[in-house]
């Protein structure tokens, strides 16, 4: 039972993972409008894992002795190495992610500046005459 709910743990940090890589390949392609549904699929994932976890930890409470046998002590011991492995490649995708919404969102910030710059310039050449050919030239620009 222990194996089996550590390698189901192991099966969705694998989704997980393929599903951060998948959204990683999304935002190399200039693709972010699909993060909020990213997120909420990763949360979904979150929440099943914490429930793996408090089933194991209840299942280890009640282990005796006996049962802690070398042949399943190798084999957690296997499972959970996989579990760290994946966890770190989860991390790696996580920080390039992180690191390129950060980069999209410095360009966001540098376009509203150039827009507020060229607004303003725009601004204080616009026409104060009131008749109806500087009103429309204001329109225009």
């Amino acid at each position: 039972m222990l194996l089996t709910l550590l390698r189901s743990k192991n099966k969705c940090l694998e989704k997980y993972f393929s599903l951060s890589r998948a959204f990683l390949d999304e935002v190399r392609e200039g693709h972010l409008a699909g993060l909020t549904e990213f997120q909420d699929e990763r949360d979904d994932l979150l929440r099943a894992m914490e429930l793996f976890d408090k089933k194991v930890n209840e299942l280890v409470e009640k282990f005796d002795a006996a049962d802690r046998t070398k042949i399943l002590i190798s084999q957690v011991e296997d499972t959970l190495a996989r579990k760290d492995h994946l966890v770190k490649e989860i991390l790696d995708v996580d920080l390039k992610i992180i690191s390129m919404i950060e980069v999209a969102k410095q360009n966001i910030m540098n376009d509203i500046k150039q827009s507020r710059r060229s607004k303003e310039s725009v601004s204080r050449f616009k026409s104060e005459k009131t008749d109806s050919v500087g009103r429309a030239l204001d329109e225009k620009l």
